[in-house]
């Protein structure tokens, strides 16, 4: 197997795992809070339906951080790329444009991001 088809079967492996640990960690966690209720039952503990209900309800959401976190740090990628483009253009001449592309596309990502972010609350409302 040469490289030029190693590279996507790897790919599409190591995405196949983190879905499949993604679901058995799913299934791993209901499997066990199923067994806690009915072991619970045999040993003839009293479960009123509040309790039953609690157990068997999803976890809590994570409380969300801040919504700029990302964006700003995706945006200062982009920006840095755009800086150390110029730095290199002393090095070589031919790297700077490239780097200054993949900065700006970066960057404008990170501004999309920060956009949404920004207008997501002014929305909802």
């Amino acid at each position: 197997m040469d490289s030029g088809t190693a590279v996507p079967i790897f790919f599409f492996l190591a995405v196949f795992g983190i879905v499949a640990m993604t679901l058995w960690r799913r299934l791993m966690v209901e499997r066990e809070r199923q067994q806690t209720i009915r072991l619970a039952i045999e040993r003839g503990q009293a479960l009123d339906a509040s309790l039953v209900e609690k157990l068997m309800a999803p976890p809590p959401e994570k409380v969300p951080g801040n919504p700029f976190t990302w964006p700003v740090a995706i945006l200062s990628t982009g920006l840095g790329l755009a800086v150390f483009g110029t730095f290199m253009r002393q090095v070589e001449e031919n790297a700077f444009w490239p780097l200054l592309g993949c900065g700006c596309m970066v960057a404008i990502i990170g501004a999309g991001l920060f956009l949404n972010a920004y207008l997501r609350p002014r929305l909802r409302d």
